[in-house]
């Protein structure tokens, strides 16, 4: 088995030491436990995540006035051409 140095904080240590000690374990194998856990099972395929998932509790949140704001395509386009000339603007100065 490999060895490897984490440098934590005395707040972590301290709470890794109460947590093993509750456990009935070493902190080693608390801590190998916890990685292995936030890492996943390596032969069971992890769903990937994107902008959407992560935002998830926000999107829909801002009253913008316009119904169709996310199924009209011609609200994208007019959101960048004025983000370029916003852009072209302030590059002028």
């Amino acid at each position: 088995m490999s060895m490897l140095t984490v440098r934590v904080s005395a707040e972590l240590e301290a709470r890794l030491r109460a947590e093993a000690r509750r456990r009935h374990t070493t902190r080693s194998d608390l801590v190998r436990r916890l990685i292995e856990d936030g890492l996943g099972d390596p032969e069971v395929e992890q769903p990937s995540v994107n902008c959407a998932d992560l935002m998830r509790d926000l999107i829909g949140c801002v009253d913008s006035g316009i119904d169709d704001l996310a199924a009209d395509p011609a609200h994208l386009e007019a959101a960048i051409v004025e983000d370029f000339e916003r852009g072209r603007r302030s590059l002028a100065h």
